[in-house]
């Protein structure tokens, strides 16, 4: 069997339609941006715009390459709430990842949070799906009757795709604070006990496993043969992992997109009394991620450049040959709250250190700099777990940046290796996921072993290295010492609720 793996990767700004050949070459990349609208603590999507953007993306790729799909993968962002009806049509926005307006609802689920950490392995969050699905429940009636199925983004394209409504992956199901990561079945007794109907909850499979075949209507759309094989998929930091080529806890990597994580693979939940890490499965619907993430990465680099109408090329030579420190600022990068270690939706960003003296570049290379030391917050996790690592695997987006990957070398201590598409980190496992799926490859280790290729290192710089160490102990400092604030501010702006 020859031919190529067409794959939609849905992310937060964009879907990238990607063809990746049998050997893992990228061979064709389209991206298709779309809009995110945010008020307050409410951040939503149109689930249309990311099938809209597949489409796009299909039409525009060559019809060569598109004659010679054999199957396809899909990734997408994790954490939301998606309402689809009982006719696969979207019902209302999809709150994202990074909504985080469920506070309330938050609060009451933390009365079980023994509970739900002991079957899921994951802190109550307003990042995750379930105090999401929670508020609309509570806030959004007729939305909730209106719902047929709770799923996520890569779960909307698919049906598009094929048809089918009303399944998941474990991937994206395990982050969703409900799905009992023992039994591997959604926890009845909780989401009754809230008021939930659990047949509003997908049926669950492996991401390896067929989800339908393409669609006489979507392949009219797409311009593809009818019947293609459409693999279930997973979400996107579950692609990732595999997408790095982990297999076990021996190796980690780090993802660094709109959102970012450090993540290694294992077989059970970790045993941490302060729940500063995350755990959803594999796609293999067996093994377990284990996940620190921070929210807000590439957006910030994004938001920093746009608000002072700063070139991106001009940024990162600056990075090369500036000194550590950003002349003395420092920046607390939780501009959309934090998940690991603090697990806080009120904290927001901040700048220590500005004054005269300094320029715009030293204010945007203090948010490279900020967003580098949370990573690093999140690698001290594993370590006082138990898990140390001499290198990480980068991939995602911002991987592309040669100047911030050797930044973010220096400031974790850590050689760091990139790989021949370190951009497409989820959609490559995506595409992993898809080739076993169409049994290509018998599993996912011999399609890793088959399709990575060799890695490039990028050492640490060891002057820059030891100046990021003196820094760092500071930068630990903002996120406990500003809380009282950020406390304050989200009361005051917040009076109204989280509506």
């Amino acid at each position: 069997m020859t031919g190529q793996i067409l794959v939609y990767d849905i992310g937060t700004t964009s879907v990238k339609t990607i063809l990746f050949g049998t050997d893992g070459r990228e061979t064709e990349s389209i991206s298709i941006p779309y809009k995110t609208s945010y008020r307050q603590q409410c951040v939503e999507q149109d689930p249309e715009d990311f099938w809209k953007a597949a489409i796009i993306g299909t039409q525009n790729l060559s019809e060569i390459s598109k004659s010679m799909v054999l199957g396809i993968g899909i990734s997408g962002h994790m954490n939301g709430a998606l309402c689809i009806g009982k006719q696969g049509q979207s019902i209302r926005p999809e709150l994202i990842h990074s909504d985080t307006r469920s506070t309330e609802e938050c609060n009451l689920l933390r009365k079980i949070q023994p509970k739900i950490y002991q079957i899921n392995g994951n802190r109550v969050d307003e990042h995750l799906s379930l105090p999401k699905i929670y508020w609309i429940y509570r806030h959004e009636k007729e939305t909730y009757e209106r719902t047929a199925f709770f799923v996520n983004a890569k779960d909307y394209v698919r049906t598009q795709l094929t048809g089918i409504v009303g399944e998941t992956d474990f991937s994206d199901a395990s982050l969703s604070c409900c799905l009992d990561m023992h039994t591997r079945e959604w926890d009845s007794d909780l989401l009754t006990s809230l008021g939930l109907d659990p047949n509003r909850f997908p049926t669950l499979k492996k991401s390896t496993e067929l989800g339908g075949y393409l669609t006489k209507e979507a392949s009219a759309l797409l311009g593809l043969q009818q019947g293609i094989p459409v693999a279930m998929g997973a979400g996107d930091a579950a692609c990732a992992t595999r997408g790095a080529g982990i297999k076990d806890t021996d190796r980690a990597y780090a993802c660094i997109g709109s959102s970012a994580w450090i993540s290694t693979l294992g077989t059970q939940i970790l045993a941490d009394k302060e729940m500063r890490l995350q755990h959803f499965f594999d796609l293999d619907g067996l093994h377990i991620n284990v996940c620190g993430t921070v929210q807000c990465t590439g957006i910030a680099f994004d938001w920093i450049l746009k608000t002072l109408g700063l070139e991106r090329q001009k940024v990162e030579r600056h990075l090369s040959n500036a000194r550590p420190g950003s002349e003395g600022i420092l920046f607390a990068p939780y501009l959309l709250g934090d998940r690991s270690p603090f697990w806080d939706s009120k904290a927001r960003g901040s700048f220590v250190g500005l004054s005269l003296s300094q320029s715009p570049l030293d204010i945007a290379q203090s948010v490279y700099e900020g967003v580098s030391f949370a990573l690093k917050n999140v690698l001290d996790v594993y370590a006082e777990l138990g898990f140390t690592y001499e290198s990480l695997t980068v991939t995602g987006g911002v991987a592309r940046s040669l100047s911030y990957v050797q930044m973010l070398a220096n400031v974790l201590g850590k050689t760091l290796k990139t790989q021949q598409h370190p951009t497409q980190g989820s959609g490559f496992g995506a595409a992993i996921a898809a080739m076993v799926a169409v049994g290509f490859y018998h599993d996912l280790d011999e399609a890793i072993d088959q399709m990575i290729v060799k890695e490039n290192c990028i050492t640490p710089e060891s002057l820059k290295a030891s100046q990021y160490d003196e820094l760092y102990p500071i930068f630990r400092k903002l996120y406990k010492s500003e809380k009282p604030i950020n406390d304050a501010l989200y009361r005051i702006w917040n009076k109204d609720g989280d509506r």
